[in-house]
């Protein structure tokens, strides 16, 4: 997980488990869902980096 500014970058290997926990409290109004990126689906081949990234904007 990363921030920039009232960004949160979050990278995981399940994205619908990921989602379901985030939104059990109740939801985020600003959340905002994202497919990898080319560079993250290119990165995603290699054995040490599997992963899908989540944005959200609070």
């Amino acid at each position: 997980m990363t921030w920039q500014g009232s960004t949160v970058r979050l990278a995981t290997t399940d994205a619908d488990a990921t989602l379901r926990t985030l939104l059990a409290d109740g939801g985020l109004p600003d959340l905002e869902v994202r497919g990898a990126s080319l560079e993250d689906a290119v990165l995603s081949l290699l054995p040490a980096r599997r992963q899908t990234s989540i944005g959200a904007t609070r």
